[in-house]
């Protein structure tokens, strides 16, 4: 049989991927925040977040979804016409689905894609899943460790149980947070595209295992964390600005990380805390199962050591407590994205586009989602 070529989009709050069924990367990664700027004319801080349904009033929820279509539209008629290279009535799009997306972001993208650029028919498929399908599986435990949130979801036969859903907003602006407060101590104010850079150039997770917690919350005992995690493994860096150098030791390197790896409380728990709350929702005779296949994709989860440190930190947990206290880790975990875990080294795909990778193979197979969306019908809607 054969399956007409398509277009992948995934849309995430910062970074827009986009290509077309059986590449192997994205043509383009788009720079959304930059586009969000330049078409409204102000500072944004993220084309959308979760919090894109919250707003003291009608009036302001109109602004908003106005706000986020004029940037779509400015965003994917570039990418056609930069990239793609194609005429977009064409191409169905197979559109790689964030779970916890909120409805109206969604119905935008529908309204530009289709009503807009006229394409014939849009596809959702969750990201999770077909991050699993990327790496050739079709059962395991999915950990999205993002910008906004982190999100843990289990697939079985490439079915994602969204019952077991769980997501915690320690992630990387959550990260990104600790970085500003500890950089600021050592340097005064810096902007915010710094603290990105020191974000993704400096920040290094520590291997070893922090035998007590430091308290995040500003203002912060700067003395006390020193202390806390003067055992590392990290030296110290210095990244250039345009202002001045700023050097970070290495201390401060891997303190920032353990904001993700703390248990956190009951508004934000932390990553591996996150995840436990997903695996005691499974059904016993699945957890076995699901936990030899530990998946960690999103920008956040490609700081060096994540996996190495996300890995061993569970398994020592479960360990050192006794099984009848500790019943949603029914076992050690594998992380695929570990290499040589077992023998099997996972496909050098970066974590960040696993579920692209999965959206080309998916659509190249001519497999379908479970969200289907027609132009007609589409205009039957409207």
């Amino acid at each position: 049989m054969r399956v007409e070529k398509s277009v992948v989009l995934q849309l995430g709050s910062r970074v827009c991927r986009i290509g077309t069924s059986g590449e192997c990367s994205p043509r383009a990664i788009i720079d959304v925040v930059a586009a969000a700027k330049q078409v409204l004319g102000k500072e944004v801080d993220a084309l959308y977040s979760p919090q894109q349904m919250h707003a003291s009033n009608g009036k302001q929820l109109q602004e908003r979804h106005r706000d986020l279509v004029l940037c779509l539209v400015r965003i994917l008629r570039a990418a056609y016409h930069k990239y793609l290279l194609c005429d977009a009535t064409t191409y169905a799009v197979m559109v790689v689905h964030n779970p916890i997306w909120v409805e109206t972001v969604q119905d935008a993208l529908c309204g530009v894609l289709l009503g807009n650029l006229r394409v014939p028919n849009v596809c959702f498929i969750d990201s999770h899943t077909l991050a699993l399908l990327s790496v050739g599986r079709y059962t395991g435990l999915v950990v999205d460790c993002g910008y906004w949130e982190t999100v843990v979801l289990p697939v079985y036969a490439g079915r994602p149980l969204h019952s077991c859903l769980t997501t915690t907003p320690r992630a990387g602006r959550r990260l990104e947070s600790v970085v500003k407060a500890l950089v600021q101590t050592i340097s005064g104010q810096v902007s915010s595209a710094v603290i990105q850079r020191i974000t993704t150039e400096a920040i290094y997770v520590n291997s070893r295992i922090p035998n007590q917690k430091s308290d995040f919350s500003e203002p912060m005992d700067l003395d006390q964390i020193r202390i806390t995690y003067s055992d590392t493994d990290a030296q110290s860096i210095c990244i250039e600005t345009e202002d001045a150098p700023i050097t970070m030791p290495g201390w401060m390197r891997t303190a920032a990380c353990e904001v993700l790896f703390d248990e956190g409380n009951e508004d934000e728990v932390g990553v591996l805390e996150c995840t436990r709350e997903s695996v005691a929702k499974l059904p016993l005779d699945t957890r076995k199962e699901i936990l030899d296949a530990i998946l960690l994709i999103g920008g956040t989860s490609m700081l060096p050591n994540f996996a190495s440190r996300f890995e061993a930190q569970w398994n020592s947990s479960y360990t050192s407590k006794p099984r009848d206290s500790f019943k949603a880790a029914a076992s050690p975990i594998c992380v695929l994205n570990i290499p040589d875990v077992e023998n099997v080294r996972m496909p050098p795909i970066p974590a960040d586009l696993l579920a692209w990778t999965g959206g080309s193979i998916a659509a190249t197979a001519g497999l379908s989602g479970t969200q289907h969306v027609s132009r007609a019908d589409w205009r039957s809607h409207e």
